[in-house]
């Protein structure tokens, strides 16, 4: 019974370190001046063990602060990142501190590894709310942590609530705050004992005997609320904390149940779905997964935090381009052929880079007109026996280095030149998208009885959405 005992009471003093990581915990041996603080659980000291030299046998412990005298019964210490040390001097109803290297602390002026009182006159009381730390009472207060600016937190066990402590004057957990001075930021700040209020303002919500308090990178607070059987959160910014949307300075359960009943039930379940007994210290890993000293079940248990997963949406805007010749022969020629008293043919091709960048997918066509063929002599190639045409199928390419839709094009050949525009060429809708060539050829018919000379037509091609 005894070994028991002594078994629980070293479970609820877990000392959580800079990291949030459970303490005792040594530092990387590489570096020499690293020490290991440990919660004396028989003595009214604080002790530690020097970091063992490369060649040293046996680590030796001695006592940092109090010499069976000074604490009475501290609850639990934490070590910021500068090395100073923190006490929640339960016995003594108050929280010291004991600075590193000499400077003003929370008000007061301090010397190098001096102790000095931070929180609570030495009485019992939970009287002081909104006044100066050092002024209000506290009642065996047994957790304490620091945030990374310097705000230290209580767990105010006999008083039912978690006291903070600013270091500047400011707003936190929707309350300005001076300086120095002491609010109660979950439970109540008379002292009342219960488990109601989960879901509402953390200052409208009752604990019971919060033992264990600690903060994460993000200024969300945890609390082993031990008689209550559950690990309460308050979250400093609204958002969804494991999978639950939560809202700030509103307070939730994250393990244990909400109502408050004890048990061991639950291993591999949701965390709110398991049964606690009496948890008393709680450490916060980098990841935001939860481990809990569940003391009276003589176990450690974990909470995973699952991954986060975020929505978001990426917009792209496309601006509609051109629908144009890219580029047109300026001029071409039909091969040339010698008369010799018969009807003859000959032959053009002429290539249209057409490129539509309107991405529209409506197609386009293109029509043709034509002037007379007329000579230097004003001789005409205009009668019945002169005839243009296209007479086979034109191809469609997309340009070297480019990326279309190779048109689709209507079955408008054998197309007869004529002098009044009529289409030509017809793209299928949502073909002929980007920059391609259309290769045309022609035929041309020349009567027997056609005068020599060159003779020329100026060829008008109209481009327009549309198939």
């Amino acid at each position: 019974m005894m070994f028991s005992h002594l078994l629980q009471t070293a479970m609820r003093r877990v000392c959580p370190g800079p990291d949030g990581s459970l303490a005792p915990r040594r530092r990387r041996l590489s570096r020499v001046s690293a020490t290991l603080a440990v919660c004396s659980l028989l003595a009214s000291s604080l002790l530690f063990l020097p970091a063992p030299a490369a060649a040293a046998s046996s680590p030796i412990i001695k006592t940092v602060a109090g010499t069976y005298g000074p604490f009475v019964s501290p609850g639990a210490i934490f070590l910021d990142g500068a090395g100073n040390l923190y006490i929640a001097d339960s016995g003594n109803n108050m929280v010291q501190m004991m600075p590193k290297i000499a400077g003003t602390y929370f008000g007061i002026a301090m010397n190098a590894n001096g102790i000095y009182r931070i929180a609570g006159s030495g009485t019992t009381g939970s009287s002081g709310d909104g006044g100066a730390a050092t002024s209000a009472l506290l009642y065996s207060p047994n957790g304490v942590t620091v945030d990374s600016s310097g705000n230290l937190y209580i767990a105010d066990s006999s008083n039912n609530r978690i006291q903070f402590v600013p270091k500047a004057s400011g707003t936190y957990f929707g309350v300005s705050m001076t300086a120095n001075d002491i609010y109660t930021i979950a439970g109540s700040s008379a002292g009342t004992a219960g488990s109601s209020g989960d879901g509402g303002a953390a200052t409208s919500a009752l604990l019971g005997y919060p033992f264990g308090v600690v903060v994460d990178s993000s200024g969300n607070v945890y609390i082993a609320d031990t008689r209550n059987n559950r690990i309460q959160f308050v979250p400093a910014s609204s958002g969804t904390y494991f999978g639950v949307s939560m809202t700030a300075n509103d307070i939730y359960t994250i393990a244990g149940s909400a109502a408050g009943t004890y048990g061991s039930y639950g291993n591999g379940v949701p965390a709110t779905s398991a049964l606690l007994y009496g948890p008393g210290q709680i450490a916060v890993a980098p990841s935001n997964n939860v481990y809990i000293a569940d003391t009276s079940n003589s176990v450690i248990r974990e909470v995973v935090v699952a991954a986060t997963t975020s929505n978001v949406t990426a917009s792209m805007g496309i601006s509609a381009g051109t629908l144009a010749f890219v580029s047109t022969p300026a001029s071409f020629a039909f091969t040339s052929i010698t008369l010799n008293g018969a009807t003859q043919t000959t032959t053009a091709s002429v290539p249209l880079d057409i490129g539509d960048a309107t991405g529209s997918g409506n197609g386009w066509n293109v029509t043709l007109s034509a002037t007379t063929f007329t000579n230097a002599a004003s001789e005409t190639l205009a009668d019945g026996d002169f005839q243009v045409l296209s007479s086979s199928p034109p191809t469609v390419a997309c340009d070297t280095s480019s990326t279309c839709t190779v048109a689709t094009l209507g079955s408008l050949y054998p197309y007869t030149l004529s002098g009044t525009g009529t289409k030509l060429l017809s793209s299928a809708a949502n073909t002929g998208m980007g920059d391609q060539t259309v290769t045309i050829p022609w035929t041309a018919t020349i009567p027997a009885n056609a005068y020599a000379g060159t003779y020329t037509s100026t060829w008008t091609f109209t481009l327009v959405s549309g198939p």
